[in-house]
């Protein structure tokens, strides 16, 4: 039982007990295959980029960069054509030097995030929300089996779904995240 409470415990179930959505964990799982997924989103537009990608390195990252993020900064609208931020979470693929040269040749200025602080990042909280309506619907459709593709058709309709108020909402409440973790000397927050 102390094995199995420890915050990093696998946990096992028996063929058709259902599905077990994960965030964490290697690529080849025991039950499949990890999706892994570059999301972009902004106030007032929600998802402007739901993009699939195997393997995040440094040139990956630039090539995907120079490829996708000047149409995804135009459909975020003008305002954040002018203002291109790009907030990550100290990847070291995104911040290799060909990835710093990527994000400098389409004008783009990186906000990097400490370490483990997951309060300071409002997407973590769009994907949070995403696993919370994949387990739902998995739940609510009694779905104990699935290839890849349908989980992964799953996964893009619930982001595109995400309702734009909640998503502006979220990244609306960064300022009084800082001020609380401020006041609380570093300290864990409700986000």
């Amino acid at each position: 039982m102390n094995e199995a409470e420890k915050p990093k415990a696998r946990i096992w179930r028996k063929k058709g007990e259902g599905l077990n959505v994960t965030a964490k964990g290697t690529k080849e799982l025991a039950g499949g295959r990890r999706l892994h997924l570059m999301v972009a989103v902004a106030n007032g537009k929600g998802v402007v980029l739901c993009q699939p990608y195997e393997k995040l390195n440094g040139f990956f990252f630039a090539q995907f960069t120079r490829q996708h993020f000047n149409i995804t900064f135009a459909k975020a609208g003008p305002k954040a054509q002018r203002k291109r931020i790009f907030v990550m979470d100290n990847d070291p693929g995104q911040t290799s030097k060909k990835a710093m040269e990527a994000l400098n040749d389409i004008e783009a200025k990186l906000h990097r995030l400490p370490s483990r602080s997951q309060d300071l990042n409002p997407p973590e909280n769009i994907f949070h929300l995403v696993k919370m309506n994949l387990e739902k619907e998995a739940l609510g459709r009694k779905i104990t089996n699935e290839s890849f593709e349908q989980f992964r058709e799953r996964v893009f309709n619930s982001f595109q779904h995400i309702d734009i108020e909640v998503i502006d909402k979220t990244i609306e409440s960064l300022p009084r995240r800082i001020h609380k973790i401020i006041a609380l000397s570093g300290g864990r927050t409700k986000y």
